[in-house]
């Protein structure tokens, strides 16, 4: 079911950014600020009713549900717990988890940084000036006179030719589109370039790692769950398309949306020869006139095959329509790379010797500098605190897994220079540039550096898909006080309810009481349902809470969730005495 729902939930995986990030940003939080209630008229009830009340449908919900529950609320200006429940065990934090990634990365990589990808040249071509009013970055008159080791390999300029060396270096930008890297590429165009008669290197200069553990093999072949490991990513390794049919019970048919490149030609890689992707498909759609209750569920559902290399297998059914569109992790970037970069040369009619996929390459490496001195054309990210927003509004798992790589390369080069780390941070600092090991130890240590007691969850990626990771709602709070009192607050970068990214629309989040006060992040895969965030509420100030739901049997998820029945209760929450 989570390939189909992957279709059909616009909100988690668009591309496209759904609010307004200055907007975002810039919130006011006077409650966080200043913690005061607003004083409402009305009754009143004490503390030990609001508990009991809490207690309540804490048990009614697991009655009717039969799943696991946890729960921590508190209030800020008279820094209290009003309820827990549950609030030291250890549940799946989904999505939520990626508020760890985000507190980490605006500490560690600062608000301004930027993942550039460039074009660089191992020797001068003509005057290194080309014609654009787009943003691109050329050597110096100096540089090149600089550089006269390599000026001596340059000949035959006036007919376009270039003996030099190419490097496309991709630096991990999360959200590079085929529009910008084919812009990129254009500047060799501009700059006069006709044919390269040196070597293209296409490489990244972040740390390889590995698929984080615990990822469902189902979720692979999904956007959500596209691979981001060497850095290489075009349209956040996404490709769009859609299955359809002409009628009931006939085999379906896949079509790509339309893309700048042939993604199913032959390409000839590392000595062999084979379709860049290939699609396979014997799913059909059926009519079922049938009305669906708990006694008649629909078994009828889609299956996407584990893909290997490039090779998607689609089967099953799909109820009641003739059609379905599809968002399809590409899971051989490099290869993706390869091809990008070959066809769009074709089209710029620039003629070139093999393309080389090289081994990511350090940025700061002294060889790097001497062989491509000359920087012809630079893409820039967004800042870290926007791309922290789009993670946090859209749920973005590429933004959230390309920060957390970005976040251990980082300690990592940090923990080698100093000569006053402990074993341990020693030991760390190895596992976080080895391929064999998951980075993901950074998030708990660099929160415990920020005086958050967090040792104890298990954390095994930056977005919160894999099924490995445990945390408890005291860890969460913890993380949500912090953010409270910080000078860059987070809070008000999560989505608003009745407003934007994933609490935009659902209707518990549009009652009144909780449309436009409350600001959270939403935490959803099979058997969870999570929630943590804060809520300004008419008559009790600022209140952060958690709420974690795990182990929801998919037969009992029409029942009233523990999020919405929290959120009923704190929406007409009256004053506490």
């Amino acid at each position: 079911m989570k390939f189909i729902r992957s279709f059909l939930h616009p909100l988690r995986h668009s591309f496209r950014f759904l609010t307004n990030m200055t907007l975002m940003v810039g919130i006011s939080f006077s409650c966080i600020a200043n913690n005061s209630p607003v004083n409402e008229q009305g009754p009143s009830i004490s503390l030990t009713q609001l508990q009991q009340q809490l207690t309540a449908i804490t048990s009614n919900v697991s009655q009717d549900r039969a799943s696991q529950l946890s729960s921590l609320i508190y209030r800020m200006d008279t820094q209290q717990i009003l309820f827990e429940h549950n609030s030291a065990h250890y549940f799946q934090p989904a999505s939520v988890q990626k508020i760890f990634t985000a507190v980490a990365a605006q500490h560690v990589l600062g608000l301004k940084h930027h993942f550039d990808t460039q074009i660089r040249l191992s020797a001068p071509f003509g005057s290194l000036t080309p014609v654009s009013n787009t943003k691109l970055i050329h050597s110096s008159a100096e540089q090149v006179a600089n550089n006269k080791q390599t000026t001596n390999r340059v000949l035959n300029e006036a007919d376009g030719v270039y003996n030099g060396d190419v490097l496309i270096r991709f630096g991990g930008d999360p959200l590079l589109t085929h529009q910008q890297l084919i812009h990129l590429i254009s500047a060799l165009s501009k700059l006069g370039i006709k044919q390269i008669n040196g070597e293209i290197v296409i490489a990244s200069n972040v740390t390889p790692t590995p698929q984080p553990r615990g990822w469902v093999w189902d979720d692979l072949g999904i956007c959500y769950g596209a691979p981001i490991t060497n850095g290489i990513v075009i349209d956040q390794n996404c490709l769009k398309a859609n299955l359809a049919a002409k009628r009931y019970n006939e085999t379906s048919k896949i079509t790509l949306s339309p893309y700048p490149i042939d993604v199913q030609k032959a390409y000839r890689i590392n000595g062999h020869s084979s379709p860049l992707l290939e699609f396979n498909t014997t799913a059909y759609f059926k009519k079922n006139q049938q009305a669906k209750t708990n006694n008649n569920k629909d078994d009828c559902r889609l299956n996407l095959a584990p893909v290997v290399n490039g090779r998607y297998n689609i089967s099953g059914c799909y109820t009641n329509r003739l059609s379905l569109p599809l968002s399809l992790a590409i899971n051989n970037p490099s290869q993706f790379a390869y091809a990008f970069v070959e066809q769009t040369l074709a089209k710029l009619h620039i003629s070139h010797a093999p393309i080389n996929i090289n081994q990511p390459i350090k940025f700061d490496n002294q060889s790097l500098k001497a062989h491509f001195p000359l920087l012809i054309a630079q893409h820039q990210s967004d800042s870290t605190q926007a791309l922290v927003t789009q993670m946090l509004q859209q749920s973005n798992n590429v933004i959230a897994e390309t920060l957390l790589n970005a976040i251990a390369q980082q300690l990592a080069q940090q923990l080698h220079q100093t000569q006053t780390v402990t074993k341990s941070d020693s030991d760390n600092a190895g596992n976080a540039g080895n391929n064999n090991d998951n980075p993901a130890w950074v998030l708990t240590q660099v929160l415990s550096q920020l005086g958050l007691d967090v040792n104890d969850a298990n954390v095994t990626d930056g977005s919160g898909l894999s099924r490995y990771n445990l945390v408890n709602a005291h860890q969460l709070l913890a993380v949500l006080r912090y953010q409270a009192s910080a000078k860059v607050n987070l809070l008000s970068q999560l989505p608003t309810a009745g407003e934007s990214g994933t609490l935009r629309t659902k209707a518990v989040y549009l009652q009144d009481g909780i449309k436009h006060r409350l600001h959270g992040k939403s935490g959803s895969m099979l058997g969870v349902h999570n929630l943590i965030g804060v809520l300004n509420s008419k008559a009790n100030g600022t209140l952060l809470f958690v709420i974690l739901e795990n182990n929801i049997s998919p037969k009992r998820q029409d029942k009233q969730s523990y999020v919405n029945a929290i959120l009923n209760e704190l929406a007409t929450l009256p004053p506490l005495n």
